[in-house]
């Protein structure tokens, strides 16, 4: 093969290569190494680190050589003697070469600079986008000093590159009717599904399928599936067929290898009739990868008798797939549901046998049941995966720990690490505390007694099942003027039902007032900046799914946020610009706003009457004030809509006193005790009363005449610790 000159330009970035490699300016050779692959670019590596090894100063294409053989991952079928005399040849030239010493930095001999140039010549008539292993071997077999190695193992460019294109195949492949034989997996209660896939497979038009469906629901095992479900049974249309996977991620990716898919085509079309079933589309997330995709599929059908089956999600579908004209004119829809618990159960069994050896373990039983409900309830995706997952990761943390056997704490251990919830509420019993949440939440919350009533029946019911298990555990409006304790109420509901005060989400939504802005909470979409950050709301509730969100003044979003809020409250999932989707069931979402004030600010001695007709006030006059600024359909979503009473002096001396608890607590860190008299708590309150801004004043003076006034003392060395400080 002649070695054809190449003109070489010096890359604008340097490649990841070893330094030596990058400071031979001699070369001028990294311009070619960015349309290496990376296991070429490996070999390039590895053979210059056999070099310093050997203490010489230049790398020949004996020691590349060498690396291929070593690695042997072409599907190129050597013989025992035939990879004896290969490595005689290599190691005899290897210690006869002239070689000067190595003093620090490898060069490239002149030979081995055309081999390099050669290969990438190579993969150009290939019309390959990356110099693979293949090219570069064929490259060496066209070395003068290699041509009686290589014709006398009868080793050409032809039939070298002609031998990688099968395992190419295999590389992105896997025959199902050969795995379904060992494979033990369960396909549990997808007899349904595998009748309506068949049901279109012998149709003569419209026979192709896209698999419908969440991450985790089971997708890909429906190939396994389908593949024993046609072994069992006999049809004689499909008569020795194969049912083989392809992995379109890695395939039909930008800077995947053209001429790779055109030889699989070809390949495919001479087995007969085959279905093929794809993975990882989902990655394809471009026009021109999806034009990829037709293309390879249009291909596909011209040269074999061909059946596609592709999953995916209902976003990658109505993003990518549903408005292409090729995939709703030849694809159906067969939609796959999430597997039932007990059915999860039955599969996590199956994949405990897996597991136990993998990790030289034993397994309760009692877990599969319990890591069924707990990542049903706690954890984003969709069973059995999500199921799956969660019991590997705690096989693989009981292994790190030189423990032998799984047991219900290391679940539960796992999960609490995982969602932010503390161990003991998946411990103790929760029914006490949700019996007196109302006594417990008016320990901090005051003059809200109805409000703290109507969440605590809410939660209950979540608690006792009766909630829709897809939407979040309740949603309200809070109704009020400011300082009345609607954020308090938050906070201490996360603090008390949720036990951690960091799964409280607030978003003001005054920072959401904008188009562009509200596009934050769910990410930019894709080719803008920003989009690999994520969501600012979504990015939040995966790191802690199970929450209490506060949508602060959400009068003030943009109406844009109001789509997302009917899909949240809705289906109790949201998806982000990324095509994830977010689960919201295990959050408690809170709305406030204080549209209405001036109303119920003036109804403040009725509000606390018991005799006045509270839900009368709230729909004659407040509603009619709420449906100026919310759509009706956001409005009926609401679990309740609850007012907040104004505050009076004798609430805000309570409050008073709570805060002064607080700051009670915090000196005892400093060993200070602090005594205030209700004198001056009464003073305070007095001359902070402003009933239209509820507590708010009241926190101000406490800071400004309290927390001021006993931090100088304390910078001043006027109060020490042991000190009793009285007011």
């Amino acid at each position: 093969m002649p070695i054809q000159p190449l003109t070489i330009t010096k890359p604008k970035e340097e490649m990841s290569l070893p330094q030596e490699v990058i400071k031979n300016e001699k070369l001028r050779i990294n311009g070619v190494f960015k349309y290496f692959s990376k296991e070429t670019l490996d070999v390039v590596k590895k053979a210059c680190d056999l070099i310093k090894d050997r203490k010489k100063a230049y790398l020949t294409p004996w020691q590349i050589l060498n690396i291929i053989i070593e690695k042997n991952d072409l599907g190129i079928k050597i013989d025992k003697k035939s990879l004896e005399m290969i490595n005689v040849a290599i190691e005899k030239n290897i210690s006869e070469s002239k070689n000067s010493k190595f003093k620090g930095v490898v060069f490239f001999s002149p030979e081995t600079i055309k081999i390099l140039l050669a290969a990438y010549f190579v993969s150009k008539q290939q019309m390959s986008n990356k110099v693979e292993n293949s090219h570069l071997l064929s490259a060496l077999s066209a070395y003068p000093e290699m041509q009686n190695l290589f014709q006398s193992l009868n080793f050409t460019p032809e039939n070298i590159v002609g031998s990688y294109i099968p395992e190419t195949l295999g590389k992105y492949s896997t025959d199902l009717m050969k795995e379904q034989e060992d494979s033990k997996d369960i396909v549990i209660e997808r007899e349904s599904e595998l009748e309506n896939v068949m049901r279109i497979l012998v149709r003569k038009n419209k026979n192709h399928i896209i698999l419908l469906g969440e991450e985790g629901v089971g997708k890909s095992i429906i190939g396994v599936g389908l593949a024993r479900f046609l072994n069992k049974n006999n049809f004689p249309n499909f008569s020795g067929v194969r049912v083989i996977t392809l992995d379109l991620g890695n395939l039909l990716s930008l800077t995947s290898n053209i001429i790779s898919a055109e030889k699989i085509t070809e390949e495919i079309g001479s087995m007969g009739k085959t279905i093929l079933f794809f993975n990882n589309a989902n990655l394809l997330t471009t026009d021109i990868q999806i034009s990829r995709l037709v293309g390879f599929l249009q291909d596909l059908e011209k040269k074999g008798n061909v059946y596609f089956i592709i999953p995916a999600t209902p976003v990658f579908y109505k993003e990518y797939l549903s408005a292409n004209p090729y995939f709703s004119a030849y694809f159906e829809t067969v939609k796959i549901e999430e597997l039932s618990s007990d059915n999860t159960e039955q599969i996590l069994k199956s994949e405990a046998v897996k597991m136990e050896k993998n990790y030289r373990l034993t397994i309760d039983y009692a877990v599969f049941k319990e890591i069924t409900f707990l990542s049903k309830r706690y954890i984003s995706g969709s069973l059995p995966q999500k199921a799956i997952s969660l019991l590997e990761e705690v096989c693989a943390s009981v292994s790190l720990k030189s423990r032998n056997k799984v047991g219900l704490d290391d679940v539960k251990n796992i999960v609490s690490q995982k969602t932010g919830i503390p161990l003991s509420s998946l411990t103790e019993s929760e029914s006490e505390k949700l019996k007196n949440l109302e006594s417990l939440l008016g320990k901090y919350v005051i003059g809200q007694k109805e409000a703290i009533k109507k969440v605590s029946e809410s939660l209950r019911r979540a608690r006792a099942g009766l909630k829709d298990p897809k939407k979040p555990i309740g949603s309200f409006l809070f109704l009020g003027p400011t300082g009345v304790g609607k954020t308090e109420l938050a906070k201490t509901l996360a603090r008390l039902f949720f036990n951690d005060e960091k799964s409280f989400l607030r978003f003001d939504m005054s920072e959401y007032a904008e188009s562009h802005t509200a596009q934050r909470l769910v990410g930019s979409p894709p080719g803008y900046v920003g989009y690999e950050e994520g969501g600012q709301l979504t990015n939040r509730v995966l790191e802690r799914p199970y929450s209490l969100i506060l949508f602060d003044e959400i009068e003030k979003a943009h109406p844009r946020v109001f789509d997302l809020f009917l899909q949240i409250l809705d289906d109790g999932r949201l998806s982000d610009a990324q095509g994830r989707v977010v689960d919201f069931k295990n959050t408690l979402i809170i709305f406030t706003s204080n549209i209405a004030s001036q109303e119920i600010y003036s109804h403040s001695d009725d509000l606390i009457n018991p005799k006045f007709e509270r839900k009368t006030f709230l729909e004659n006059v407040i509603m009619p004030i709420v449906r100026e600024y919310f759509r009706p359909e956001l409005i009926n979503r609401f679990d309740d809509i609850i007012m907040f009473n104004p505050l009076n002096s004798i609430e805000l001396i309570e409050i008073a006193k709570l805060k002064i608890d607080g700051v009670k607590e915090r000196l005892k860190d400093k060993k200070i005790t602090l005594e205030l008299s209700d004198k001056k708590l009464a003073e305070l309150v007095n001359d902070s009363y402003n009933p239209a801004l509820g507590a708010r004043p009241l926190e101000r003076a406490i800071r400004d005449k309290i927390e001021n006034v006993i931090a100088e003392k304390i910078i001043l060395g006027e109060i020490k610790e042991g000190e009793v400080l009285k007011w």
